[in-house]
């Protein structure tokens, strides 16, 4: 049974204490990576994936989509900067790219609102919600409020959110 996995970047797979500051060289990476989304998309926020977007976060929610047929719909704000083919450009760095379907609308509304939506347009039974804000009341048994990361605590729990969506 395939099902949706509601992600957002910040304070969830991009940590607010970065690693590092950094200091990109385009040309060495655009050879490195051809991905035609990296086009237009500026070399610092290439670096800050790069670089900062937690190895062990992301693989987390690589296993979350394998062991429970996920798709990955970005939430995150980054949609409002970057298109779909640009965030699965970004995402191809940590191997996520495969997994990401969709982004919630841009309209101005709430992320729990947008999320909703998308869950009744689509008519989406298995689901979970990544996050740092709170949308525990909005979505029970189907969110994960993260606190500046994605712990592999929140992971055996989003494991056992699932299990139980999936009994």
């Amino acid at each position: 049974m395939r099902g949706i996995l509601f992600l957002d970047f910040d304070g969830v797979i991009n940590p607010y204490m970065y690693k590092q500051e950094v200091k990109p060289d385009r040309k060495k990476w655009l050879r490195i990576w051809k991905h035609p989304g990296f086009l237009h998309i500026p070399t610092y926020t290439i670096g800050q994936v790069n670089t900062n977007f937690d190895v062990d976060a992301c693989r987390y929610v690589k296993n979350l989509c394998d062991r429970f047929d996920l798709k990955i719909v970005v939430t995150s704000s980054w949609k409002e900067f970057y298109s779909l083919k640009q965030i699965k450009a970004l995402l191809s760095l940590r191997q996520l790219d495969s997994y990401v379907i969709d982004t919630t609308s841009k309209e101005n509304q709430s992320r729990p609102h947008k999320i909703r939506a998308y869950i009744e347009a689509h008519h989406i039974q298995v689901y979970l919600v990544l996050d740092d804000i709170d949308m525990r009341a909005d979505f029970p048994g189907h969110c994960i409020k993260t606190y500046n990361l994605f712990s592999k605590e929140q992971y055996q729990l989003a494991i056992q959110l699932l299990e139980v969506q999936h009994a």
